[in-house]
């Protein structure tokens, strides 16, 4: 007889990984409670709960994790006095945005988001509806950036829960620390749209110096004039030393200007 052994030996060269099998561990918990649905393969997860795979990482009041589907649904969740807290919280390498709920497929890296609100730089982006699209790295290669495009969204510099003016566009594609691209926009200042009307925009958004329309920080409203916006316009480098910039104020009167500055 072979001798005794206090542990078994498993041959694992002829198991079979599945191919609806996740290429990452799959990380989860939660402050308050959850459970897990064995039936359903579902984990319920509630109050202060989190997932993360890979790069990717959720925090959100409620989270249900999928199993069956390789999906993630995540929402704010009603505290003892009936107030919603912890809106997901969405992060993916430099990417990350807050939304009211969003869902978000492992195998595909994709997801939808509602009322997402990210942050490029200076600019806010809000938008209705959300897809998010997650790079897919290959090799060693970590230079794939992620893709939003946004439905009925709005570029802004105000950081205001609801934005004092912006730029409001049907359809709008960010791609992180790079650009902003978005279709027809027209300006709209307390949530009125002006006549000022843009067939298209791109708004760089890297910290290295590009060209790009500037975006006004506040609108004003002077005794004579009427309510305006001032500091709109576009900036311009010329040289490793040199750049220009023009600036446009307009107000409801009707009286419009025009500023421009050249740095050397």
């Amino acid at each position: 007889l072979p001798p005794a052994s206090d542990s078994a030996r498993v041959n694992l060269q002829n198991v079979k990984i599945s191919k609806d099998g996740l290429d990452a561990e799959v990380a989860y918990g939660a402050e308050d409670s959850m459970w897990l649905d064995v039936q359903r393969k579902q984990v319920h997860l509630y109050g202060g709960a989190s997932v993360q795979y890979g790069t990717m990482s959720i925090k959100a009041g409620y989270i249900l994790l999928d199993y069956n589907l390789n999906e993630i649904s995540a929402q704010g969740f009603g505290d003892t006095t009936g107030q919603i807290t912890g809106l997901p919280d969405f992060k993916d390498r430099d990417q990350s945005f807050t939304a009211d709920r969003l869902r978000y497929n492992f195998r595909s890296r994709k997801g939808i988001i509602y009322t997402a609100r990210t942050k490029q730089e200076d600019l806010y982006v809000i938008g209705e509806r959300a897809k998010f699209v997650g790079a897919k790295e290959t090799g060693q290669d970590t230079s794939a950036r992620n893709t939003i495009y946004n439905k009925n969204a709005i570029i802004t510099t105000c950081d205001a829960p609801h934005p004092h003016f912006g730029i409001r566009t049907r359809k709008l594609k960010v791609i992180p620390d790079k650009v902003v691209v978005t279709g027809l926009s027209v300006l709209e200042l307390g949530g009125v749209p002006t006549p000022f009307v843009l067939p298209f925009g791109f708004y760089p958004v890297t910290k290295t110096r590009k060209a790009g329309l500037i975006i006004p920080r506040d609108f004003e409203f002077a005794d004579r004039e009427g309510l305006g916006i001032r500091d709109w316009g576009w900036y311009q480098p010329l040289s490793q030393n040199a750049d220009a910039t023009v600036k446009f104020r307009a107000y409801t009167s009707g009286s419009i200007g025009s500023t421009g500055e050249l740095v050397y």
